[in-house]
């Protein structure tokens, strides 16, 4: 199974900048979807892990739903920090992106995948207005509750913050926090294989309460890597990314990265 994560697209209105007007998220999200659409093999599905709009408007939910549907691929999402729940669910519930049983919870974007070979649960860690993340009693009940359906069968999660620090202090303080039930619940179950986040704007990994975490990099501006504790944001033009999770049952998860662009193969011959 193949599994791409998108994440941090950011995406505005048409002709419209972000970040200081230094970022065109119109042609860092078409290119992101013309790299996905390229891949071969074409993956199964594609996890979009939060912010996918920059302000949160009907404007930049239509936008994104047109450039969105350009994708081969059937693709899910969660909410990040700079989305809006309410237009979240009337823009991509329609195109199959919210499964039906995200109804199951009226005030959070949560939901499982189920008809593959991995189970995938979406969890909402957005608090609307801020850009820290939260996992509330309820929300982490809500996990329980849907891990207990099927303690055997391989599992992930996917969430817009990370719940653990990254060496970043300023993205450090807009992590996930009230985590320490979600720590406690996942030392029930071994069957959850990876945990997959966003916000970071930049690839990193950890092992967080013995489950690996894995951060994707932003599809189109990448934060620093700040680790000398400034108290400042830091943009860098590093190349955007997107993650390729494969998943076998000899070997569980391997993630790669695979930056975003036209980069020449050449085929070598074997070496004996």
């Amino acid at each position: 199974m193949i599994i791409v994560q998108l994440s941090d697209i950011h995406l505005t209105r048409p002709g419209e900048r972000t970040f200081d007007g230094t970022h065109d998220s119109e042609a860092s999200t078409r290119a992101a979807i013309a790299h996905i659409n390229n891949l071969s093999p074409q993956p199964d599905l594609i996890l979009i892990t939060g912010d996918i709009v920059h302000n949160g408007t009907p404007e930049e939910y239509a936008f994104a739903s047109q450039l969105l549907s350009g994708l081969r691929a059937p693709f899910f999402v969660v909410p990040g920090n700079h989305d809006d729940r309410t237009l979240m669910a009337m823009t991509f519930s329609p195109m199959g992106a919210l499964p039906p049983n995200h109804h199951e919870d009226s005030e959070f974007l949560q939901y499982t995948i189920e008809d593959h070979p991995v189970r995938m649960i979406a969890l909402d860690t957005s608090i609307p207005g801020e850009p820290r993340g939260n996992l509330c009693p309820r929300r982490t009940a809500w996990l329980a509750d849907r891990l207990a359906e099927d303690p055997d069968r391989p599992t992930l999660i996917f969430m817009h913050h990370p719940p653990m620090r990254t060496g970043i202090r300023i993205m450090d303080n807009w992590r996930c926090f009230g985590t320490e039930g979600l720590s406690d619940l996942l030392s029930l179950y071994t069957n959850v294989e990876l945990i997959l986040c966003g916000h970071l704007h930049r690839f990193a990994t950890s092992v967080w309460n013995r489950h690996p975490v894995v951060i994707a990099p932003s599809s189109g501006v990448c934060v620093a890597m700040d680790l000398d504790k400034r108290d400042h944001l830091r943009l860098i033009q590093e190349p955007p990314a997107i993650l390729v999770h494969l998943w076998e049952p000899e070997i569980g998860f391997v993630t790669h990265v695979s930056p975003i662009g036209d980069f020449p193969i050449k085929a070598l011959e074997p070496v004996l």
